[in-house]
């Protein structure tokens, strides 16, 4: 057997490639290999996303339709997962939800703790003065009935 001299890898950074890796080193390989996949990955996206374009487009085109299906979200829309605002610690169920809109974990879960922004003073303000009534005293002292 005659022994084949080691050939140098053909991107040309200097170390030896093999036959079997079409002549790269395991560098530039594992690189091709990405590289590849990253291709293949965005072939695959591309074709998706007009197979769903092609499927989405309703029958028959009324403008109240596409105006209903541009307010509703979509069945394909990923969940969006919950996470602190502050920490961007996952929390799933055990958040804790703000008056701030925000949801956040148990460690600042606290106005103080996550700087709310949120005015609880003039809330509570406009809940009482919803809830009370006005009493004022008869202007009349001397009324006859």
């Amino acid at each position: 057997m005659a022994q084949e001299e080691p050939l140098l890898c053909a991107k040309g950074c200097g170390f030896y490639g093999s036959a079997q890796n079409h002549n790269l080193c395991s560098n530039c390989y594992c690189d091709f290999l990405k590289e590849q996949q990253a291709a293949n990955v965005a072939k695959l996206a591309a074709q998706l996303s007009f197979d769903r374009a092609v499927v989405s487009k309703p029958a028959c085109s009324d403008a109240s339709d596409t105006a209903k299906s541009a307010d509703t979200a979509g069945p394909c829309e990923p969940k969006k997962k919950t996470r602190c605002l502050v920490c961007n610690k996952k929390v799933g169920l055990t958040g804790f939800k703000c008056r701030c809109d925000g949801v956040f974990c148990g460690a600042h879960r606290y106005a103080e703790q996550h700087g709310c922004k949120f005015n609880y003073k003039e809330a509570g303000r406009n809940v009482l003065a919803k809830q009370l009534e006005l009493v004022c005293a008869d202007k009349l002292d001397n009324r006859v009935l």
